[in-house]
């Protein structure tokens, strides 16, 4: 866990010393804290769950072999031209993981300049925001990246050049055409505060008390869309006590309070700079960064990925909070969220099911001939069987 230990440290080291009183952040400091993430997810070696089925099925390309799995065709041309330039797998995967930090780097900072190195390190502090995305989820995680820079760009007036990337981030991962519908669905419905305080509410109740509606939709429409998905019903199954709920559901309500008061006081105050840079959008996109785990938690994996793609508002959206509160009041405002944000990031790592992450090994130094990577992987899958009889 120490390298993991290592990069939290001074992710948020950075963090702390980009606050400033009427300024913007250092775009230096924010480079710099980019660099380091970047580098430590591009740089691992058989790090992660998925790494065997993606370099098994870039070695079937280079060879010119048949692949038991169909990927999307975006990957598959992306493959195709990694593979003709004779880049090696672990070159291929460090490029797209960096180029995927980079593209959320470049929409954090677009959206969020005031706290964008703030938005990155409660990013890495988050296991489904960062470490399971960027070392695991090698297609969904550039997609996502593309779709966030075709946000900003839609954001931006730019539509056609927004819907461009989204076709493009689909090409990669097919998941992007339900965050794009969401986004239109945000951007087109007049959504207010008050709806989204009644849909949290009802959420919120639902899932206390383990009511899962969208299971009984699926389980209905998926014999007629493609009965192979029935496995997921038995496997992605939501288990979690009533304290877990409880605790999880407090922590999204203090989530919501604090975008709540952010898009309030964005009106209060409208015409005051500080508060240009906010559109009302981006916080309709952080409700629906808070409510997808809430309404969808039936399916764990699911509810996961979808959030990710609304994460940096989620994020972003909570922390213009902090604009009411005093410069010295926002430095231990901040240094607290990192004691507090331990607590997840400690859990993920110290839970077996991650064995896939601990220990981190690195493209650069490490003994690759000695590498634990598929034993790990091995010993995760032998432990997900367990579960999955149970």
């Amino acid at each position: 866990m120490t390298q993991y230990n290592i990069v939290y440290g001074l992710v948020w080291l950075l963090a702390i010393l980009s606050l400033r009183k009427n300024s913007q952040p250092s775009v230096y400091l924010y480079l710099l804290q980019v660099m380091l993430l970047a580098f430590f997810v591009g740089f691992k070696f058989q790090t992660g769950y998925d790494w065997p089925i993606y370099e098994a099925h870039y070695a079937a390309v280079a060879n010119g072999e048949a692949f038991y799995l169909e990927f999307e065709f975006g990957y598959g041309w992306l493959v195709q031209i990694a593979t003709s330039m004779g880049l090696t797998f672990e070159q291929f995967s460090a490029f797209i993981s960096i180029v995927e930090v980079l593209f959320i780097a470049f929409a954090v900072r677009r959206f969020f300049p005031g706290y964008c190195l703030v938005v990155m390190a409660v990013m890495y502090s988050v296991p489904d925001f960062y470490l399971i995305p960027t070392f695991s989820l090698l297609r969904q995680g550039l997609a996502v990246s593309i779709f966030l820079i075709g946000v900003y760009k839609f954001f931006s007036g730019n539509k056609i050049i927004g819907f461009v990337l989204f076709a493009i981030a689909c090409s990669f991962h097919y998941s992007v055409a339900g965050g794009v519908l969401l986004l239109i669905l945000v951007s087109t419905v007049p959504l207010s505060r008050v709806t989204f305080l009644l849909v949290f509410l009802i959420s919120v109740m639902l899932y206390i008390s383990s009511f899962d509606i969208i299971r009984g939709i699926v389980e209905v429409l998926i014999v007629y869309v493609n009965p192979k998905y029935m496995i997921y019903l038995d496997r992605d199954v939501f288990n979690a006590s009533l304290a877990y709920r409880g605790a999880f559901a407090l922590v999204s309500l203090v989530f919501f309070v604090c975008i709540y008061t952010a898009w309030l006081k964005r009106d209060s105050f409208a015409g005051e700079q500080r508060y240009e840079r906010t559109s009302v959008l981006t916080y309709k996109l952080a409700f629906l960064g808070l409510l997808v785990p809430l309404i969808i938690f039936g399916f764990p994996t699911l509810s996961t990925r979808y959030q990710f793609f609304f994460a940096i508002f989620l994020v972003g959206g909570a922390l213009e909070a902090l604009q009411k509160l005093t410069y010295a009041s926002r430095f231990v405002m901040v240094f607290l969220i990192a004691i507090i944000a331990y607590l997840p990031f400690y859990r993920f790592l110290s839970s077996p099911l991650s064995i896939v992450y601990i220990p981190y090994q690195s493209q650069m130094f490490y003994d690759h001939t000695n590498s634990t990577g598929q034993d790990r992987t091995n010993d995760l899958l032998n432990q997900l069987d367990v579960l999955w009889s149970k």
